[in-house]
């Protein structure tokens, strides 16, 4: 091993440490937006699931409504609007 074999191996360890910090930099930032991601994705599905909760519930109260007023209709009960 001569003296430029040693300067080239420095060289080649700081060159190649430089690089993985830029990618473990980047690997880092993408995960970070991952996240972020998964946090907003996390959010729409519960809002979306209260939704569906109420959306059922409102459906449930007009089939129940709607089974009154055919109830009424076939016992000839005038239906009452209001």
């Amino acid at each position: 091993m001569n003296l430029l074999d040693g300067i080239e191996k420095l060289i080649n360890e700081r060159g190649s440490s430089a690089i993985l910090k830029e990618r473990i930099a980047l690997a880092n930032d993408k995960y970070a937006l991952l996240e972020s991601k998964a946090a907003v994705l996390e959010q729409q599905a519960k809002n979306l699931e209260s939704e569906n909760k109420r959306l059922r519930t409102d459906l449930e109260k007009a089939e129940m409504k709607l089974q009154e007023l055919s109830k009424r209709k076939v016992s000839g009960v005038p239906i009452v609007r209001g």
